[in-house]
């Protein structure tokens, strides 16, 4: 499905997904950066969030209540659609695998990450968080994704699988701290496994 499909064409290959396929369990890609991609950093304090996101944690008690570290704001649009297709997940007894992954750009990602090329185009989407602050961060976002979407009505993720292919150098990239185009060493294999 893409998020552009109509809601009548996206019952229609649940439908037939459903009768072909038979349910099981669905993986979907859960990009960290199509979440949180609006440019206001995250903060101590509520922030003001620009037409189209929302202020994740909604308040301070959610803050203290739910463990977040911080403020956020998240792309609606993406909230909406996993909110959608949960749903059809559970109308149609498919259960739902989150693969959570893809660093938002700088100041999340490391500027000197290398990243993978792919197409004749540099994808950083698998450069992994490399500090401490932005640790926090990706732990808010997990923390959100696993709060946010456990409904018994409204769909959820049964499984979850934190970040993506993480024994494949391009895809859990610690670049530049190891050097993934060259041959992984010994003390980088257990710099790696420390990560």
């Amino acid at each position: 499905m893409r998020p552009t499909d109509l809601p009548n064409l996206a019952d229609a290959r649940y439908e037939a997904y459903s009768q072909d396929i038979e349910p099981g369990v669905r993986r979907y890609n859960v990009f960290w950066q199509a979440f949180e991609g609006s440019h206001v950093l995250p903060s101590q304090t509520p922030v003001s969030c620009a037409p189209g996101y929302q202020l994740v944690p909604a308040s301070p008690e959610d803050l203290q209540q739910k463990g977040y570290n911080r403020y956020h704001c998240y792309a609606s649009s993406q909230i909406q659609l996993f909110e959608a297709y949960l749903a059809l997940d559970t109308v149609y007894g498919i259960q739902s695998c989150a693969t959570i992954w893809d660093i938002p750009n700088p100041p999340f990602r490391n500027p000197a990450c290398g990243g993978q090329v792919i197409n004749n185009q540099t994808n950083m989407g698998g450069c992994i968080p490399q500090s401490p602050d932005v640790m926090l961060d990706f732990q808010d976002f997990v923390n959100f994704v696993a709060e946010h979407y456990n409904s018994d009505t409204g769909g959820r993720f049964t499984h979850y699988i934190i970040w993506n292919e993480v024994a494949n150098g391009d895809w859990f990239d610690a670049s530049p701290t190891i050097d993934n185009k060259q041959e992984i060493s010994q003390q980088d294999t257990n710099l790696w496994l420390d990560t």
